[in-house]
């Protein structure tokens, strides 16, 4: 049996610290993807190859970091590639937790209260109109097991609850959506009546997990297996396959006018894929692609690396097979 140990900051009073704030949304997402010490700010470009040369990606901007004297993470600020100018804004309180985000259209706080344990995080249009409150309940052990969305009427919206094993790994998230939350609103020019407004649905997401030399987990929604992940050490490469079953959408329409609009989908499986990562000291080096046709595709990833006189990198490139793809370049400054 493996154990690990889960360090937590604590309070002046000893108390744990609740984490950051769960984020539903892709794009408030982070990927604190650097920790360098003594640096107090970087600027990272990513660069995709194209005809024979590097060119700015523009689907990653570039960001600044900037950084606290113990090297914790204060602010994170994504520039646009021809101004400079910042168009999205992270900020972190002193445990490195997410405290507010700000963009050209809106901007979004986030609160924790470590003794109650519960964290807000409020959503306002720029000009500080509260469009929604998402509220995230925690157990004794820190673990979130509750999240509730509300309108700025303070009606609920939608909410979702989690379940954990004796482990502390997420089993089971269920997710439930509300006559008052997000779904679709189909216009009376297409029903013939009048405007119809249909939730999205509920559902479930379980995660079977297996714990020995091989850690498994098959991941279910609402009953159907979506995703099996297995991960395991052979020698000193770490060896991950995901195994992703996808699926056959059929669509049921109604017309009216000559105008189609379609309603909820139902799922059939069809074909599954699998993909295998293989990652040397937390890098990956080889990606293989299976799909049920039979068909491989085998991509092997080689780095090359510049570096200051600290010992940090200022640029990496990835090839793969050999061809370069994409370069990352930062500007790192010292106090």
């Amino acid at each position: 049996m493996k154990w690990v140990l889960i360090i937590l900051p604590l309070t002046a009073f000893g108390q744990a610290l609740l984490p950051g704030f769960p984020r539903e949304n892709p794009r408030k997402d982070i990927e604190l993807t650097i920790r360098i010490s003594k640096a107090s700010r970087v600027t990272q470009t990513a660069f995709l190859f194209k005809n024979d040369s590097f060119v700015p990606d523009e689907y990653r901007l570039p960001k600044e970091y900037i950084f606290s004297n113990d090297g914790g993470i204060k602010e994170i600020h994504c520039l646009d590639l021809n101004t400079n100018n910042k168009t999205l804004s992270y900020l972190f309180d002193e445990h490195y937790r997410i405290i507010g985000q700000k963009g050209h259209d809106d901007f979004i706080t986030y609160s924790y209260n470590d003794q109650d344990k519960k964290s807000i995080e409020n959503w306002y249009s720029y000009d500080s109109v509260l469009i929604e409150k998402t509220i995230a309940i925690y157990d004794a052990q820190n673990k979130i097991i509750r999240k509730e969305a509300y309108k700025s009427t303070g009606v609920l919206s939608r909410y979702w609850t989690y379940e954990y094993n004796d482990r502390g790994d997420l089993i089971m998230e269920t997710y439930v959506n509300t006559p008052n939350g997000p779904g679709i609103r189909i216009d009376a020019s297409i029903t013939g009546t009048t405007s119809e407004f249909i939730p999205w649905p509920s559902g479930t997401t379980k995660f079977e997990r297996t714990y020995e030399d091989t850690i498994i987990t098959r991941r279910l929604k609402n009953n159907h297996i979506d995703k099996i992940t297995k991960s395991y050490k052979n020698t000193d490469t770490l060896v991950i396959e995901e195994f992703e079953y996808k699926t056959l959408e059929k669509q049921f329409k109604r017309t009216s006018e000559k105008r189609e609009t379609a309603s909820f989908k139902i799922e059939t499986y069809f074909s599954y894929s699998v993909h295998e990562y293989y990652y040397q000291d937390g890098i990956l080096v080889l990606y293989k692609n299976i799909i049920d046709s039979g068909a491989v595709r085998i991509d092997r990833y080689s780095y090359q690396t510049e570096q200051d006189s600290r010992g940090n990198w200022t640029a990496r490139t990835v090839l793969v097979n050999g061809k370069p793809i994409s370069k990352v370049e930062r500007r790192i400054s010292y106090d």
